[in-house]
């Protein structure tokens, strides 16, 4: 080798067996892992080797690509460790990076987890479009015309299911007329300008959906009601000051610049039919607009665009080869690692690199006479076979991880397994995975149940709670009144033949430990006089309003809609905007009351749910959950 490149010493494992080098920086890694996650170094390594005094580098053989070094970097990362894509998702530039270098290496699981990140910023759902993420803890990656106009180039030939949102995206980014240099701009400091067929594509768009709108989305705006006489001039005025509203400065209408539930304020005066007519059509028009957004930029229509991100997903669980009794096997692993019957073959140093348990393991002295397994030696490990095969999957495939929010159980198993073995990236990535569903803020617990992916909703069945809460109460205790709470409802439908303590989770039987069973059952009466006097203190306690029998009703129904079968109530029940009643049924100042009460007063009673538990308050729960990850 010449010039000396730089190590980098992140990626530069001792029982590597490939150097890849990339402008002036070298990587050792493996070559099984790469083979694994991509069909290109798979083929690569498997043809015959065509020059037999090939380059090498401490004695392994030198790959030269023409990928920018950083790039390369990024990609490898996110191939070892855990937490590299996700503290890449608001990072534009790698994001970016990550979907080239994939889509050129063919290195599928790696290129649809980007993909999944990049979907809420370049949705291809009218609903999607309109819930577009605003903030993120930061700067909305993909708002500024730059960034739109980089991704655009690279989408053109690496993710085309984006080009409608992103087009679309880019039209709002020039309200005004277009002139030479308009789709042009910077990108981290570099000039970018838009692909001109890309360009070509937009301002015909542009005018597409100007046209669609106006036939479509707002027909009511530009014609006049057969029934309208003299007297309609108020009607006609409203029309005139809602399409001023709507127009951008080049006068086109975008049909989506408003949401179906816009309230326009222009429209006060319509008239009856017409103020009918504009709310249907607009609603009607509005979805088949969005349908024609990809025929509007001459891209193929959506069902067409959606195929190859079905045809294309990969479960990485099922990635590695496997054979009877091993799970998991690289050919050029280093170590062996046995659980119960089962076999892996795995890297030593990249168990080290995770975890510490692993590193101080293999730095100490091994006996002349210690067991090995095809040349490697052989670790027994006295833990679950399928709990072991889901921490060394976490280990080597990063997109694993969310893959297991349709698998609780593995998904538990390995918070327990991360704890244990002390791999603190990982562990702290379970730990955001767990907060949506186990959340630690009553704002988080109001939302809760919006934490859908796909068509599962995660940690929403009793055998699959009590597992997790089994597993908190030892290595994520912040955690602990949630899952307990969420396992209150299933107190009032336990029987002898089905008690409350007990379910089945993977054909085998789970039971919540004795003393978290106890904690729930006695936390019942006290979070019903908590709903009774405090947070619904209303209902049980009216206040004089002058209120008719119509109040008395609402608060009946609304008790009853409270009540669990045996005549308690869970204060934590409804969510943030469904107290549960009905404020129809309820005078001005009654309302009022209830809606003050439940906002209050939940606030309050939620800072003493670990209490009530027998926990300890939230600040120390909170403060051992970040202790126990320092120290892993």
């Amino acid at each position: 080798m010449s010039n000396n490149p730089a190590k980098c010493t992140e990626l530069w494992f001792e029982d590597g067996n490939v150097v890849l080098l990339a402008q002036n920086r070298s990587f050792r890694v493996h070559q099984g892992m790469l083979a694994k996650r991509s069909t290109y170094f798979a083929d690569a390594f498997a043809s015959p080797r065509r020059d037999l005094s090939e380059e090498m580098c401490e004695g392994c053989p030198l790959v030269r690509l023409d990928d920018e070094a950083d790039d390369m970097r990024i990609l490898l990362l996110a191939l070892y460790q855990q937490s590299s894509l996700s503290s890449l998702a608001t990072d534009e530039k790698a994001l970016l990076a990550l979907l080239t270098i994939c889509t050129k290496y063919k290195i599928q699981d790696i290129r649809l987890a980007v993909l999944d990140i990049l979907r809420p910023y370049f949705p291809m759902t009218l609903a999607d479009w309109f819930a577009k993420p605003r903030q993120i803890d930061g700067p909305t990656p993909f708002r500024r015309k730059g960034a739109l106009i980089a991704f655009a180039n690279i989408a053109l030939n690496t993710a085309p299911w984006s080009l409608p949102a992103a087009l679309l995206s880019l039209l709002r980014s020039y309200p005004a007329p277009f002139i030479p240099g308009t789709f042009a701009g910077f990108f981290k400091g570099v000039p970018v300008s838009l692909d001109p067929s890309l360009e070509l594509r937009l301002l015909r768009g542009r005018s597409v959906l100007g046209d669609i709108a106006r036939r479509r989305a707002y027909p009511t705006l530009f014609r006049s009601h057969t029934s309208h006489n003299e007297r309609d001039t108020l009607c006609n005025v409203a029309k005139a000051r809602t399409v001023q509203a709507l127009l951008a400065l080049d006068g086109v209408i975008d049909p989506f610049a408003h949401s179906l539930k816009h309230d326009f304020k222009t429209t006060v005066n319509l008239c009856w039919d017409c103020a009918n007519a504009f709310e249907a059509d607009r609603k009607v028009g509005i979805r088949e607009a969005w349908e024609q957004v990809p025929q509007a930029f001459g891209l193929p229509p959506w069902a067409f665009l959606k195929a190859p991100l079905d045809s294309m997903r990969v479960r990485v669980a099922a990635m590695p080869i496997t054979s009877p009794g091993k799970a998991f096997w690289f050919t050029d692993g280093t170590v062996v690692l046995r659980a119960g019957n089962t076999l892996s073959k795995v890297y030593k140093s990249v168990l080290m690199k995770q975890s510490p348990f692993f590193a101080e393991l293999f730095a100490l002295p091994q006996p002349a006479q210690s067991e090995t397994y095809e040349g490697c030696p052989l670790v027994e490990l006295y833990d679950p076979e399928e709990d072991v095969r889901a921490l060394i999957s976490s280990f080597h495939g990063p997109t694993y991880l969310p893959s297991l929010l349709s698998d609780e159980a593995s998904l538990v198993g390995v918070l327990r397994m991360s704890h244990k073995y002390q791999a603190l990236q990982l562990h702290s990535a379970l730990l955001k995975s767990f907060e949506p569903y186990f959340p630690t803020t009553l704002n988080g617990w109001q939302h809760r149940r919006w934490h859908i992916f796909g068509q599962k909703t995660p940690f929403s069945k009793k055998s699959t709670i009590i597992r997790f809460a089994n597993a908190a109460e030892q290595v994520a205790p912040q955690f602990l009144p949630a899952a307990l709470l969420a396992l209150v409802p299933f107190c009032a439908e336990a029987s002898p033949g089905h008690p409350f303590s007990q379910a089945i989770l993977q054909h085998s039987s789970v039971v919540l430990s004795p003393s978290l069973e106890t904690a729930v059952l006695r936390v019942r009466p006290a979070l019903h006089r908590l709903a009774r006097d405090e947070i619904y203190h209303t209902l049980f306690n009216p206040r004089e309003h002058g209120c008719d029998a119509q109040c008395a009703q609402g608060r009946r129904s609304a008790i009853q809609a409270l009540s669990d079968r045996d005549g308690l109530i869970n204060p934590f029940a409804n969510v943030k905007h469904k107290p549960g009643w009905d404020p129809k049924q309820f005078c001005v100042g009654c309302l009022k009351h209830l809606e003050e009460d439940f906002s209050s007063k939940s606030r309050t009673a939620w800072s003493t749910l670990p209490e009530l538990f027998g926990l300890p308050e939230w600040a120390v729960l909170l403060d051992q959950g970040r202790d126990d990850a320092m120290v892993l």
